[in-house]
């Protein structure tokens, strides 16, 4: 079983491209956007930095040198010791547009297949026309893919949104009229199973302020690895 540490260097390479020097350009995903200028993953094993390839080497050694003194071995869920230094640093080259932290997490094997849950393919796809149609269009990057359904209707959906060949990262939506239903739980847990038997590890990852996202992976008993830091 890969450690904490390496699960985050998975998850890294699976959330961006890389460039022959390790820095990240964009994001791994059909649109392509351009990554975060930083990117900070924590285990308590150890961190993960990563770069966007247009940050200037002297911002780089500035942030390189205050991570480097970021503790491995306290709290993970508490703030960063250094990030309003950090974020003071990443202004000199541009002001911040963003910044999504949130918890890490590995999906546990032997979940149970859930029922009213529909594996989406090419032939049966036309059936998200009405809820998420976007996947009409995206399946063939998406797969594989989960949808609950309820008196016909399709109202939640789990799907690959980073891939790799070793590491697989979920995507999730639930319609606003059946949220909190249980229903995001349904199809991750069909999802993971389909990830496992592909001999690739599921993951899922969220924000701190999503409170129903880590309530999926607190009723998954999902297996926390590390905390991950995006600032653009």
């Amino acid at each position: 079983m890969p450690s904490n540490l390496e699960l985050m260097e998975m998850q890294t390479k699976a959330l961006f491209i890389h460039d022959d020097n390790n820095y990240i350009r964009y994001i791994n995903d059909s649109d392509g956007d351009l990554a975060p200028r930083l990117f900070l993953g924590r285990t308590h094993e150890g961190n993960v930095i990563r770069f966007r390839y247009d940050l200037p080497k002297s911002i780089i050694k500035k942030l390189t040198n205050l991570v480097d003194l970021e503790p491995t071995s306290c709290k993970l869920s508490r703030d960063i010791v250094f990030l309003e230094k950090i974020k003071e640093i990443l202004q000199e080259h541009q002001e911040i547009q963003r910044v999504f932290e949130g918890p890490a997490y590995k999906l546990p094997r032997g979940i149970a297949f859930p029922s009213d849950v529909i594996k989406i393919t090419k032939d049966n796809v036309y059936l998200l026309k009405n809820s998420f149609e976007y996947m009409l269009s995206e399946l063939q990057f998406r797969e594989p893919c989960f949808v609950k359904f309820i008196n016909e209707n399709a109202v939640a959906i789990c799907f690959s949104s980073r891939i790799t060949n070793e590491f697989h990262e979920a995507g999730v939506e639930t319609l606003p009229d059946f949220r909190g239903k249980g229903y995001a739980t349904d199809v991750v847990a069909a999802w993971a199973i389909a990830i496992y038997e592909k001999n690739r590890i599921p993951a899922y990852s969220t924000s701190w302020d999503n409170n129903a996202s880590q309530s999926v992976a607190r009723k998954l008993e999902c297996e926390f690895y590390g905390v991950d830091l995006s600032i653009y």
